[in-house]
């Protein structure tokens, strides 16, 4: 939309969570209620009608995840006796809702929907319906689309799909790759998967053709190094970062 939202470094040597309109106002986001200690370093996610989602840690020493909308910034969650930690970013969609993997009171990872002024609600948990593990990073495009990593007690590694009112479900089959670090939602060409198949390394893979991975050599140099979240893809376009072995670092989008 209209909305630039990111974290900088501020002159009282902090780091501060701001939004920046097209008409060049810029507003440090902050909760009254308990002063803000520190902000990120995951985040902060802005959907296409300005609301921004973001990680901060609270003057009482809790880890939060916040919702700024219409000038208003509300907590929507906070680690204590439910919750033992954050992971990944908290995706708000463009149905304002805000996807949050985080772990429970018991240290299993778990995929939750927040709203503001609703109880959380829980998509999956590690432990439940034989899923192993989680990845940290849920992509979404709306409380009833949610996609992340998994490893499921039978051993094979795929990914989730998840959304409000339907059964969890497996995005790909079984054993396609031997491991899965994240998936993104990937447009009309298929989902976008940070994985490895048998007999590759690490890669990106979009509707199941690598696109660039760990030792292949493009621009003349080998790559070393690579990411990409659940932000770094637009839906048409998708945007990978790469280290390479001349420690020359690079954005780069398909």
């Amino acid at each position: 939309g209209e909305t630039l939202a990111f974290y900088a470094a501020t002159a009282d040597g902090g780091v501060g969570a701001y939004v920046l309109t097209r008409g060049g106002s810029v507003t440090r986001l902050s909760w009254p209620d308990d002063a803000l200690f520190a902000v990120g370093p995951l985040g902060p996610t802005v959907n296409a009608l300005g609301d921004v989602a973001f990680r901060a840690r609270l003057a009482s020493g809790d880890d939060a995840v916040l919702v700024a909308r219409g000038g208003h910034v509300a907590c929507l969650a906070r680690t204590g006796e439910h919750l033992s930690a954050f992971r990944g970013l908290p995706v708000v969609t463009d149905d304002g809702a805000v996807v949050v993997r985080a772990d429970d009171g018991a240290g299993r990872g778990i995929v939750l929907v927040y709203r503001e002024g609703r109880a959380p609600l829980p998509l999956a948990r590690e432990g439940e319906g034989g899923v192993r593990s989680l990845g940290n990073f849920p992509s979404a495009r709306g409380e009833g689309d949610v996609l992340v990593a998994a490893t499921f007690d039978d051993g094979a590694t795929s990914a989730l799909h998840l959304g409000a009112g339907m059964a969890p479900s497996r995005v790909f089959e079984a054993r396609l790759f031997t491991s899965v670090r994240g998936i993104l939602h990937g447009g009309p060409s298929g989902h976008v998967v940070l994985g490895a198949r048998a007999d590759e390394t690490l890669g990106v893979y979009v509707g199941g053709a690598r696109v660039v991975g760990l030792g292949d050599t493009i621009f003349g140099e080998r790559v070393t190094d690579l990411a990409a979240n659940p932000v770094s893809s637009s839906g048409a376009r998708l945007a990978i970062r790469l280290a390479f072995h001349t420690g020359v670092e690079r954005i780069v989008w398909t």
